[in-house]
């Protein structure tokens, strides 16, 4: 069953009602994303009266351009093509002013996310964090490296701008 009028739907707690704009795609044109299915940007047309909250998505207002798993919330099947989705707040990774040009300056974290620009572990002879000795366990090699750029507004853990961080590369939405 598709419906007629989408002014109706209503998200309920922490869910937020979006309007798929597109796949988000980096500057060479391919899907960002570990598993190369791409993320969506959608316009968020409706809050959930919790998904403002600091454990979901703060800040987060209507008219916002949104950064989400394709794979979270459900779709909403209409008559139009307008491509709606309801998702939870917490599923919003940033939001960015400027579709059309991600970067850096254009995005904003989220909740407790944090936007890292990527460093590669061969950038010098040892590595950037981890000695040649500790290069051997196997635990420490699978780790990706990182400088951060921002944090979202609850984000704890005394992690700052410019702090060097290893982290699995498997909780990164996009590279």
């Amino acid at each position: 069953m598709k419906l007629k009028d989408t002014s109706k739907i209503e998200p309920q707690k922490d869910r937020v009602l979006v309007d798929i704009k597109s796949k988000v795609k980096d500057q060479d044109g391919l899907y960002t994303g570990e598993d190369k299915s791409g993320n969506y940007i959608g316009e968020v047309v409706k809050l959930g009266p919790n998904a403002t909250e600091d454990l979901h998505c703060p800040n987060l207002k209507e008219g916002d351009l949104a950064i989400f798993s394709e794979f979270s919330g459900h779709h909403i099947a209409t008559d139009n093509s307008i491509k709606l989705k309801v998702i939870p707040g917490y599923d919003i990774v940033a939001t960015v002013s400027d579709q059309n040009n991600i970067n850096e300056q254009t995005l904003t974290a989220t909740a407790d996310r944090v936007l890292i620009s990527v460093r590669m572990t061969d950038e010098s002879e040892d590595g950037l964090v981890i000695s040649a000795e500790e290069a051997k366990d196997p635990k420490l090699t699978d780790l990706d490296y990182g400088v951060i750029l921002q944090t979202g507004p609850v984000a704890k853990m005394g992690l700052q701008v410019g702090q060097l961080v290893a982290y699995e590369s498997c909780i990164v939405t996009g590279k």
